[in-house]
């Protein structure tokens, strides 16, 4: 037999702790006058919880009160009370196929493709609270709505409406994602196609070999400043989780003492818990105290945290991007014999840097962190022509800017080269030009929009002819 009781309703018909105590004996007291085996299951237990009432009850042999992690944390593990009488059991949450299992057992009229899609989009956009209990309140939320049969369609837009993610997007596949993916991101990210190709890769080959509780992918991106990693990055959680906001950047230059080892990957763990599918990007490795490096590989091969209670960690639908500028300085130094005024790098010459610099990584790195990683990718420097294709981007990038004023922005191919003449630095990347054309162009254009000075085909600073259009 199963006695629950909501600690709410009892604070509620009480105005002291005497009068709590009584309400208490009183519910301990029924309780006992009943038959069988009993099993209390007390929410908010830590309000009223006092060991010595328990304590006299014989018959009460099993109790159970639920808890969060983190209030378990805040309000359990401080009372050395709940250490003595009760036994700590982690409840993972529910796999995507038992939680559509158990949404078959709530009686709700509800076409069973719809479970599924429920089920899965859920466990991708909604972290809190957990499943099935998350999947259950939506699948109420479409009961409520008095529609006879809730089909596919009107889940897919309800996790629309509370996530703010487009339904366009919630009704893509996985396999459609995967099998888009690589043309998407040639069209986003210039002159890397070598680094896109490997990645791509990687996340295919782990969508249909993937090992349980792994990362989708785990990388080392390794270049030259501002040649297209930290992008890369923000556009995978795009393609892939349908937000830029999917990305965790973590800086490693604040973690440079072992004191602060530990609270990096606390807030980590916590990260991926908020999100489960997320890109998590690592800057400045090269920063990080060594420390790190041992933490992070115990992570990767037992899958908890670190902490005493080794909670488990789902890297499943994580990516793991671990970006170094470590290897700008050997890229400068193998490539001396390349002009300033290159158009076009030597291929030779660029798959010498390469083959170099992945030879050479490992004197960077610790072995146990290397042999974790699906990938070693290498960012090329770029050249003039592709910094004259992301000047474009930057133009498609400006005119979203001023999109509220229906203004279409286009340069002429000689105000590009005057950009590429002004800014360009071998081995800096794009940062110069986008400093450039920030500085000189789109300030220019923020002040005569806000004064309402737009006139057709605009010189910006008697430098840059744009073909402006309203």
């Amino acid at each position: 037999m199963n006695h629950i009781k909501k600690i709410s309703y009892v604070l509620a018909d009480t105005t002291s702790r005497n009068e709590l105590e009584k309400h208490l004996r009183l519910i301990l007291k029924d309780i006992e006058n009943l038959t069988g085996n009993i099993i209390l299951f007390i929410t908010d237990l830590y309000l009223i919880f006092d060991a010595k009432q328990i304590e006299d009850h014989d018959k009460l042999h099993s109790i159970i009160g639920p808890r969060t992690l983190s209030k378990y944390r805040t309000y359990n593990e401080t009372n050395p009370i709940f250490e003595e009488y009760f036994q700590y059991v982690l409840v993972k949450e529910t796999s995507v196929n038992d939680c559509i299992s158990i949404l078959r057992g709530v009686k709700l009229l509800i076409l069973d493709l719809s479970l599924v899609t429920a089920a899965e989009l859920t466990n991708r956009y909604i972290p809190n609270p957990y499943s099935p209990e998350k999947t259950i309140e939506n699948k109420h939320r479409q009961g409520q709505l008095l529609i006879e049969v809730v089909g596919p369609d009107a889940i897919i837009e309800k996790v629309s409406r509370m996530t703010g993610i487009a339904s366009s997007k919630l009704s893509k596949t996985e396999n459609d994602r995967l099998l888009t993916l690589r043309d998407h991101l040639y069209k986003k990210i210039i002159g890397q196609n070598d680094a896109i190709h490997s990645v791509v890769k990687v996340i295919q080959n782990r969508a249909r070999f993937g090992k349980p509780n792994k990362p989708i992918g785990l990388f080392l991106f390794l270049g030259s400043n501002s040649v297209g990693k930290t992008e890369l990055a923000k556009t995978l959680a795009l393609e892939l989780f349908d937000s830029t906001e999917k990305l965790i950047s973590i800086d490693m230059n604040k973690y440079t003492t072992s004191n602060s080892i530990a609270q990096l990957f606390d807030s980590s763990f916590e990260g991926m818990r908020q999100q489960p599918y997320a890109v998590i990007l690592f800057n400045q490795i090269e920063k990080v105290h060594p420390q790190f490096w041992n933490n992070l590989s115990q992570v990767l091969d037992h899958n908890h945290s670190l902490n005493e209670k080794h909670v488990n960690v789902d890297l499943t639908n994580t990516i793991l991007i671990f970006k170094s500028n470590v290897v700008a300085q050997i890229i400068l130094e193998k490539s001396e014999n390349f002009l300033l005024t290159n158009v076009k790098f030597d291929e030779k010459m660029s798959q010498t840097i390469k083959d170099f610099v992945i030879k050479n990584v490992v004197l960077h790195f610790p072995k146990n962190f290397i042999r974790h990683v699906n990938d070693v990718v290498f960012f090329q420097p770029l050249t003039y022509n592709q910094l004259s294709s992301i000047i474009q981007l930057q133009v498609i990038s400006i005119e979203e800017r001023f999109k509220e004023k229906n203004i279409k922005i286009s340069l002429t191919n000689k105000a590009i080269q005057s950009i590429l003449q002004k800014s360009y630095k071998l081995f800096s990347g794009v940062g110069p030009v986008k400093d450039h054309i920030e500085k000189h162009i789109t300030s220019y254009l923020s002040t005569v929009v806000s004064h309402g000075h737009i006139r057709i085909d605009t010189d910006v600073n008697d430098q840059y002819q744009l073909s402006i259009e309203k």
